[in-house]
Formats: structure tokens, C-alpha cells, sequence
């Protein structure tokens, strides 16, 4: 895609979302956008596609619940916001088509960070 056709995109981008964004950003998502003949950051469905193409920028190019809903599409099982600090690990996760256990994905979230919660086999007594 064309620098021109890029600050086009951009534009109607930043409109549609109702943001001024500074001129660092709007560098960077325009030259994200570039890379693209096809605009999939228009779109307004999920699908599999977005998320593989989301993930591997550094600027988020379609809305968070959009991209969310889509990352579990292309990576067929639940993605925790969590796991989204580390990109390059959804992304070989998905190459080698080893699906992440819940114990791999709990260990994604740093020890001090987590909590555990004991639910008692009886419903608690007032």
C-alpha cells in the first residue's frame, strides 16, 4: 500500500475511534498500515485473520474486544490478557500446534502476581 492511500486509512481510522493521537503514533500505525494491500483493521468481524495479523504488531490497529475475540479464533482456544505481554509465545505456540496447558498459562503470570483461592467442598454455613 501507498504512503498516500496509508495516511488516507489513517485518518478514517483516528476518526472513527475519536482520537488525536501524537505524531509518533500516527508514524508508527501508518507505517503498520502500509505493509498491507488489504485493510483488515476495517473490518468490523471476527476472525482468525485478525488476530494473527493483530498480534504481530506493535500498535493496536482494530478494537481490544475485536482483536481479543479474534486471537481466540486463530488460536482456537481461550487467550488470557495476560498472555498478550508475550506475543512471540502465542505465536510459536500456534506454529507448533502444541495448544498452552492451564498450568503453562497460569506460569505466564508472574508468582508474586498470582492468587490462589481455596473454594471448600461445602458451601459455606452462616
Amino acid at each position: 500500500m501507498n504512503r498516500k492511500t496509508a495516511i488516507k486509512l489513517y485518518e478514517d481510522w483516528t476518526k472513527a475511534r475519536g482520537i488525536d493521537p501524537d505524531i509518533e503514533t500516527q508514524e508508527a500505525v501508518i507505517a503498520a498500515m502500509e505493509k498491507y494491500n488489504d485493510p483488515w483493521w476495517e473490518k468490523s468481524e471476527a476472525s482468525a485473520r485478525i488476530g494473527e495479523l493483530q498480534l504481530q504488531e506493535e500498535r493496536l490497529l482494530v478494537d481490544f474486544g475485536l482483536f481479543h475475540k479474534s486471537l481466540e479464533m486463530f488460536m482456537g482456544r481461550p487467550v488470557w490478557t495476560h498472555e498478550l505481554a508475550h506475543p512471540q509465545e502465542l505465536l510459536a505456540e500456534k506454529r507448533d500446534a502444541t495448544p498452552a496447558s492451564m498450568k503453562e498459562i497460569i506460569e505466564k503470570i508472574p508468582e508474586e502476581k498470582r492468587l490462589t483461592v481455596v473454594i471448600p467442598d461445602k458451601p459455606c454455613e452462616d
